[in-house]
């Protein structure tokens, strides 16, 4: 009696997909043309899928193989938290086999080699492992093997398990504790601040050496909302004029109601010179996203544009717009004071340079100089480039008694045979860290309407921040003055200013002839307030200096 041979299940398996099926009447050394694979069985988690073709001659079909998907993990649950510098852990039933799946994963703002990370954060974690010795590479912004030994040699200075992760309690030691998202313990307001809403503006219509009143510039616009969890509501984007938004006059260019974690939208925007615009020879105008995370306002980055203007319609014989037309150079600070009002004695200040050739034609031999660091060679630009870099700055002691810290930056580059200079300047508050004194600051945020400086009888505007940092202390009666108003009236009265809240007071001072003559004016606001005893104290602002100069 012959045996039945038994073969194991898998290798009929392997038979299946590696033998094709022909019908008998298939002649030996056909060559088969075959068609469009078609999904036989679908496959799932438990088992695996078959794809089949067939051949559009014979009619023969081969079968191939669809490997298992992977499970449908639904929920996550978190069974245990992950904390500053430790994974957690979080289990999920697959919905479709019932399967428990388990997985650690890593707290919110970590840095390693086998995360997919953002890589301005890297290069922010470069440039202060770099600032305190532990890195003597350059700031890629890739989390690479040098990085990771500069995060462990940092680990192993302060006595911390070296294991190379930049955790957000390692970056909260190292000075960074925006790059580790939102705990617990941080105020509301520097996440807020955090730029969340991404907004990214360019130019579409053609480029002008310079723009008569009618034209018309055309941009197109982009926004993300990039934080990993929160919705934003009421999503406005505004144009503002000038190189700084205000809020009571800027023009609202579109809006959203939600933008859900990831979502993008898109739009374009027209903006029409007008015969100021022309008049003014430079015109600056440009774009910003407010909205609601919560009960929280959060705000985008700004976007400015910064134009030549003629009054005429034949360019003048000579003219040339000026260097910033041209080579746009932009800075700003990036990161948050840990006290929330102001940067202090040797805290780090965070400062972003662009350099954007705004001309029609490459940009040969640009370097960069600023008062934050050396000068830096930025090369050849392109028609439409950009060169962009992060500078970490240690407040001194002097910045602190000045009571603002000043980030300003030139670009050199050579045109037509002729040297020009682009110039930019980012100002942000510091001071001298009192538990229980007032602090003021002031900013200008109106733009001249010549793009350069203020003229007589010009108005300039200014946003004062009244804070009280004190962790327990109240202050009572607080009376800011007006250094170029009536002295017997304060121009703002607060009753009462509970410890770590603030209030903003805005401004408005017209410009002298006495003021273009010193070709600047220099604005200061003292303030006077009570203590819970009854002292009278007396607090004085920064000193925010406005360049004016005679009319044209």
């Amino acid at each position: 009696m012959m045996k039945k041979l038994r073969f194991p299940a898998a290798c009929l398996l392997a038979l299946c997909i590696a033998v094709s099926v022909l019908p008998a009447a298939s002649a030996a050394g056909h060559e088969h043309t075959w068609g469009e694979w078609t999904l036989a069985s679908a496959p799932d988690c438990r088992r695996t899928g078959r794809r089949t073709r067939e051949c559009q001659t014979c009619g023969g079909r081969e079968n191939i193989q669809v490997p298992r998907t992977d499970h449908d993990a639904g929920v996550w649950q978190i069974t245990q938290q992950a904390t500053e510098f430790s994974k957690g852990r979080r289990t999920a039933v697959c919905s479709v086999c019932g399967t428990t799946l388990r997985e650690e994963f890593y707290p919110e703002g970590t840095l390693s080699r086998d995360l997919e990370n953002d890589p301005a954060a890297v290069r922010l974690l470069q440039l202060e492992l770099k600032a305190q010795g532990f890195y003597d590479g350059k700031a890629t912004g890739k989390y690479e093997d040098t990085t990771f030994s500069a995060v462990r040699s940092a680990q192993n200075a302060w006595n911390l398990d070296a294991d190379g992760i930049a955790w957000p309690g390692f970056l909260r030691m190292l000075g960074l504790p925006g790059l580790a998202g939102k705990t617990a313990g941080e105020p509301v307001m520097r996440v807020a601040a955090a730029h969340r809403l991404q907004l990214s503006a360019v130019q579409t219509s053609p480029r002008k050496p310079y723009y008569a009143a009618g034209d018309q510039l055309t941009y197109a616009w982009t926004l993300q909302n990039t934080h990993p969890t929160s919705k934003m509501r009421d999503v406005n984007l505004f144009l503002f004029r000038g190189r700084k938004a205000v809020r009571r006059t800027d023009e609202q260019a579109a809006n959203e109601e939600l933008l859900v974690p990831g979502d993008t939208v898109s739009g374009t925007f027209t903006y029409t010179v007008t015969a100021e615009d022309a008049a003014a020879g430079c015109f600056s105008h440009g774009f910003v996203v407010r909205a609601r995370m919560g009960s929280q306002a959060v705000q985008s980055n700004t976007v400015v544009f910064v134009n030549a203007s003629a009054a005429e319609t034949v360019q003048k014989p000579g003219w040339n717009p000026a260097a910033e037309e041209s080579l746009r150079i932009t800075a700003s600070v990036i990161n948050q004071p840990q006290n929330g009002f102001f940067f202090t004695q040797d805290e780090a200040v965070r400062c972003r340079i662009e350099v954007r050739n705004n001309t029609g034609t490459a940009v040969h031999g640009a370097r960069l100089r600023g008062s934050m660091q050396e000068e830096t060679d930025i090369g050849d630009l392109a028609a439409g480039d950009s060169w962009t870099c992060d500078v970490l700055y240690r407040v001194t002691e002097e910045d602190a008694q000045k009571g603002e810290v000043t980030a300003s930056a030139s670009a050199f580059f050579t045109e037509n045979g002729e040297t020009k200079q682009a110039d930019a300047a980012a100002c942000s508050p510091a001071g001298s860290f009192t538990a229980d004194g007032l602090y003021l600051y002031a900013e200008c945020i109106s733009t001249p309407a010549n793009g350069r400086y203020f003229v007589p009888g010009e108005k300039a505007e200014f946003r004062i921040l009244v804070a009280n940092p004190s962790a327990r202390r109240t202050l009572y009666a607080v009376q800011v003055s007006d250094p170029r108003g009536e002295a017997a009236a304060p121009c703002r009265t607060i009753p009462e200013a509970a410890p770590g809240t603030s209030a903003v007071c805005f401004l408005s001072t017209e410009i002298t002839a006495a003021d273009a003559e010193k070709k600047g004016m220099a604005y200061s606001l003292p303030a006077t307030y009570r203590t819970g005893d009854g002292t009278v104290l007396s607090a004085q602002s920064n000193v925010c200096t406005v360049a004016c100069g005679p009319a044209e």
